[in-house]
């Protein structure tokens, strides 16, 4: 252990010290107390200097230097670092015997520190998350080693490698949580952050639809359009005759639902606001016009069921949005 730079742990009655009585002594006592002995290689002050670069177009991106500790021993030194808060971590071993390998290379993100915070102020959660999409994109991390302004070895960490899986597993979770905290903050609600988190594809799509509504992008023309929007109205009479008036007339029409859909994120329960469908420029096409059964009254009071399609005109928009029930500070 102590040859690799490892503290290392001996029985102090396995021990006998010979030309310092004050260390004899102290070995001694311990070993009547069936203690142990620790020696722990000293620690050198070192800087991992670090980028980030894309191998078919040479194009590079700084990141953070690391700083950290070196542990030296008679065949190998070993490395240990982190920035981000310390939340990017970092260790390697170098045997001197072994050319320019290295063993035991480690990057990984504790991400468990980020556990029970509020997902909207995780500390250095963008400059992780931009880290680890352009790993998944195949950029490398590139590294140098200093100690005291020298260089000590060079390397580079390739995030593709299959022994990196974890790589796309982790873009996974920050694309989930990236949707999370804009639900989060569109809602003003305080949601938690969980490492140990699990959920479905289906869970994360429904993320991702909530996200694009909220920002407005549920929008389209004709073009984009597979049939023509129809809706279902139930009024008196009376107030029907007007949209009776209009359906040779290009008109901007809002349906709306008091549906709530529920959403599960990291694991709390969120209940989002009513959707509503905004047509711009649309012809109201009746399909059907029915009194409702079971209704005594033959007069203008008299309840009557309603469909109508809705035919795009010029300038025709469908978009998706939610309703003010948002939450505003």
């Amino acid at each position: 252990m102590f040859d690799h730079g490892m503290p290392v742990t001996m029985a102090a009655n396995q021990l006998a010290i010979d030309g310092s009585p004050l260390l004899a002594y102290i070995v001694a006592t311990t070993a009547a107390e069936a203690g142990t002995l620790t020696v722990t290689p000293r620690e050198v002050p070192a800087l991992l200097k670090l980028r980030l670069s894309e191998p078919d177009t040479s194009q590079v991106s700084a990141f953070d230097d690391m700083p950290g500790t070196i542990k030296v021993g008679r065949k190998s030194m070993t490395f240990a670092g982190s920035n981000c808060g310390g939340i990017l971590q970092a260790s390697f071993r170098k045997l001197f015997d072994d050319g320019a390998s290295l063993t035991d290379g480690q990057f990984w993100a504790d991400i468990a520190q980020w556990d029970g915070r509020d997902i909207r102020s995780l500390p250095y959660h963008d400059k992780l998350v931009t880290l680890y999409k352009m790993l998944g994109e195949g950029w490398h991390l590139e590294f140098v080693l200093e100690m005291e302004g020298r260089e000590i070895l060079r390397g580079n960490f390739n995030g593709n490698d299959p022994q990196h899986g974890y790589v796309g597993a982790l873009n996974t979770l920050f694309a989930y949580s990236m949707r999370a905290r804009a639900i989060a903050t569109h809602m003003n609600e305080v949601i938690a952050f969980r490492s140990d988190v699990s959920f479905t594809k289906e869970e994360h799509r429904a993320l991702g639809d909530a996200v694009e509504v909220f920002d407005l992008k549920r929008v389209h023309g004709r073009e984009e359009q597979i049939s023509n929007p129809r809706c279902r109205l139930v009024a008196a009479a009376a107030a029907l005759d007007d949209l009776l008036k209009r359906t040779s007339t290009p008109a901007e029409v809002m349906i709306s639902s008091e549906d709530r859909e529920l959403i599960k994120i990291f694991n709390q329960f969120i209940s989002l606001p009513p959707v509503e469908v905004w047509l711009k420029a649309v012809v109201p096409k009746i399909i059907s016009n029915r009194r409702l059964r079971n209704d005594p009254r033959k007069d203008q009071n008299e309840k009557r069921e309603l469909r109508i399609e809705f035919e795009p005109a010029d300038g025709y928009q469908c978009m998706v949005r939610y309703g003010s029930s948002t939450k505003v500070t």
